[in-house]
């Protein structure tokens, strides 16, 4: 589970890949991700003051394009807003 420290450092102190579960219907790129964090020195969400969670139902058939519909909708809103990474 993830939990955001007061002071806002960081949120790889409190990410707990020893939590998450690895598969035979884990995507691959999922797996890689979750073991490189259980070796550590791998930070999946690159000390982000903010986490975003898209998620969809696992036995809906078009889930990904759906969730990757969202993610890409707000991409082009913080665009729009002129919000830029730093």
């Amino acid at each position: 589970m993830l939990k955001k420290t007061a002071k806002r450092k960081s949120w790889k102190k409190h990410a707990k890949s020893d939590d998450m579960e690895v598969t035979e219907n884990t995507y691959a790129s999922m797996k890689h991700s979750i073991n490189a964090s259980k070796k550590g020195g791998y930070v999946f969400c690159y000390n982000a003051p903010v986490l975003i969670v898209v998620a969809n139902r696992k036995d809906y058939g078009n889930n990904i394009a759906d969730c990757a519909c969202a993610i890409e909708n707000m991409m082009v809103a913080a665009n729009a807003l002129d919000l830029l990474c730093k």
